[in-house]
């Protein structure tokens, strides 16, 4: 009956060791993107509109739609 109860503890303390290996595991924290991400919109943005002035001065009937 010892033997059995001395099983169900190393199970216990087993699968207890490997959740808490897995729960930091999940408290890494992923870097930053937003601030690449930000940048590079605001590039695209600047890019539109001297593509949209040119093309405005290229065909100024387009301006007038």
């Amino acid at each position: 009956m010892n033997l059995i109860k001395q099983k169900n503890l190393v199970l216990a303390f087993t699968i207890l060791f490997v959740s808490s290996c897995q729960t930091s595991q999940n408290e890494i924290k992923e870097p930053e993107v937003n601030k690449i991400i930000i940048s590079e919109d605001k590039i695209f943005e600047e890019y539109l509109a001297s593509q949209w002035d040119k093309d405005l001065e290229d065909r100024p009937i387009f301006a007038s739609l």
